[in-house]
């Protein structure tokens, strides 16, 4: 389910002026000149501005050209502005090029008619360090716009990309939402680095390093750190351009060994202030589930009676769940003759299909550009966005053993027992390596809060034509905390229970000069690139334990005071900086 709500906000220029011209007589040089007296009135003139379908076209921008008085389009197509007659009008509209029309009446009706304009945006790709047109490009390179994404619910840029581009594989690693994915491009190019591409969002090269802490071992098993990527609110995202080949991504060196995708997040366009209300709402479920016996087929098995303990429970239903997804995103875009602006806040709430698992991010993002001086020789850039996730997992380690993961233990149930007992209490199984997966569920809690800002500001100076000087400063900055808590059970994983806190802070720096020049001569075409980038990583975190806590529900929760109760202390610290 999916809806879109345009807001727009019009001026409509509607002056009237009377200009009054006096001549007077004046005497030189033996004769006289008579200027006659007349008056001008400027009208209003309004007019109706449509395609050649006669569909009516929002946002074109009317020009007098006598006067440079502007109007634009409102939702129907109409305009007004103060203008006289035998004047002219100047309409452009992107896709349409400019198209000039007199004013012979104050009642204008144009149908525009599709042109190529000199440098559109379908005609011009997005490479390392700048753009170049398609037919200019002899590199492998695939762009990916707005309109191409995958549909449905996208909680990070990768999974925009799936089954989208040839050549890039993406899968995720688990189905918990939030879950890491490994992208590849053209396979593995690298023996000792992985196969994960070099990921550059608005000119800022991101780490590959997790920037979540890793689940620990609390009898259960490691879970496996979060999506690095899903910090972004994928309806800011613009276009997606993937670098496949070594001459596409040779300017990234080895970073760019395994390709180079390049995130382009959006800018405010031409026409009207925009106010844009983006919304979805999802449902996800199992798509099939294993085949396994129900209580009156294990029954009539032939089993010994002992085993029959009088239930009649679908385990897979019970920690499954048909899980709802809901995403709301408002956002507010500009421009204007010297620059553009984009706002946005959005909030993404994601239920996981497993009881106990979930995803929440809110983001906020601000994308500013204004050009100074004479025809915009002094560009500044700025590009800013934070976001908040939380993300609580589930007991299902990738090294926890066939009775560590909740999943293994729904399939191992026995379908005769109940959930609950008589009491009301959860069903002991009284069985080594098997146990009720509700209970686990209940004991378990691992809660995951990450705040990351991304953000870079670009100034480029036109030194002399052709030849511009581009200054790029940008900072990553991530801060993760992780609690994961066994409460004290009744099995044989960790039975007196443990508390364990792992904090991980990542912080990224880019400092780039370069020069560009670029010449045409005729039909040739020179372009030379020469610069400076260095790029700091610096990562440490922190990581203590806490064993035989309190039970469950007594005093304060260990990771508001993980002092609360304990008898071990595990204290631990690690650094590490890469330039």
């Amino acid at each position: 389910m999916y809806h879109k709500i345009n807001f727009f906000k019009f001026k409509k220029l509607i002056p009237i002026a009377l200009i009054f011209l006096v001549a007077s007589q004046a005497d030189a040089k033996g004769f006289t000149s008579n200027y006659p007296v007349f008056s001008q009135v400027n009208e209003t003139i309004s007019g109706t501005i449509t395609d050649q379908k006669g569909a009516a076209i929002e946002g074109a921008k009317i020009t007098v050209v006598e006067t440079g008085d502007t109007a634009s389009t409102d939702a129907s197509g109409k305009f007004a502005i103060s203008a006289n007659i035998g004047q002219t009008l100047s309409i452009s509209y992107e896709g349409y090029g400019t198209q000039m029309v007199k004013i012979s009446s104050t009642s204008v009706a144009v149908k525009l008619e599709p042109q190529k304009a000199s440098t559109s945006i379908e005609e011009v790709t997005l490479v390392g360090y700048g753009s170049q047109k398609k037919s200019d490009l002899t590199g492998a390179v695939s762009q990916l716009k707005a309109e191409n994404f995958k549909e449905g619910m996208n909680i990070s840029v990768d999974n925009l990309m799936q089954g989208k581009i040839a050549g890039v594989r993406i899968v995720q690693s688990s189905g918990e939402p939030g879950a890491g994915v490994n992208v590849s491009i053209r396979g593995i190019g690298s023996i000792r680095s992985g196969s994960t591409p070099l990921f550059v969002v608005d000119g800022v090269p991101l780490s590959n390093d997790a920037v979540s802490a890793t689940g620990p071992n609390i009898g259960l098993g490691n879970a496996q750190a979060k999506n690095p990527l899903n910090f972004l609110n994928t309806s800011d995202i613009e276009s997606i351009t993937v670098l496949k080949d070594a001459s596409a991504a040779a300017i990234y060196g080895a970073r760019g060994s395994n390709g180079v995708v390049l995130v382009t997040t959006k800018r405010g366009r031409k026409g009207e202030p925009l106010f844009t209300y983006d919304t979805y709402l999802g449902f996800s479920s199992v798509i099939k589930k294993l085949d396994l016996m129900s209580a009156d087929e294990y029954r009539s098995a032939g089993i010994n009676k002992l085993y029959d303990h009088g239930g009649n429970t679908d385990w897979q239903d019970e920690i499954f769940r048909n899980a709802v997804s809901s995403n709301h995103s408002v956002s507010f875009s500009k421009s204007t003759e010297t620059g553009n602006y984009f706002a946005s806040i959005s909030h993404m709430d994601q239920d996981g299909i497993i009881l106990n698992s979930g995803f929440k991010r809110t983001t906020a993002r601000l994308n500013a550009e204004e050009s100074f001086f004479d025809n915009k020789r002094l560009k500044i850039k700025l590009n800013l966005t934070a976001s908040d996730i939380k993300e609580t997992g589930i007991p299902n380690g990738a090294n926890a053993g066939s009775d560590g993961q909740v999943i293994i233990h729904a399939l191992m149930a026995n379908p005769t027992r109940s959930v609950y007992d008589q009491n009301g209490n959860f069903t002991n199984f009284n069985m080594n390596a098997h146990y009720n997966p509700l209970y686990l569920l209940s004991v378990y809690n691992d809660k995951t809060n990450t705040f990351r800002v991304l953000g870079n500001t670009e100034a480029t100076l036109r030194i002399l034509p052709g030849l511009n000087y581009k200054f790029n400063l940008g900072i990553d900055k991530t801060m993760s905390e992780r609690n994961t808590t066994m409460y004290p059970n009744i099995t044989d994983r960790t039975p007196k229970g443990m508390y364990v806190q792992a904090n991980l802070d990542s912080y990224n720096i880019l400092l780039e000069h370069y020069l560009t020049y670029d010449l045409s001569l005729n039909k040739h075409n020179f372009s030379l690139l020469g610069g400076f980038s260095y790029q700091k990583f610096k990562t440490t975190g922190t990581y203590f334990g806490i064993k035989n806590i309190a039970n469950q529900g007594a005093g304060i929760s260990p990771e508001i005071n993980p002092g609360y109760s304990g008898e071990a202390f595990i204290p631990a610290a690690g650094y590490a900086q890469e330039n």
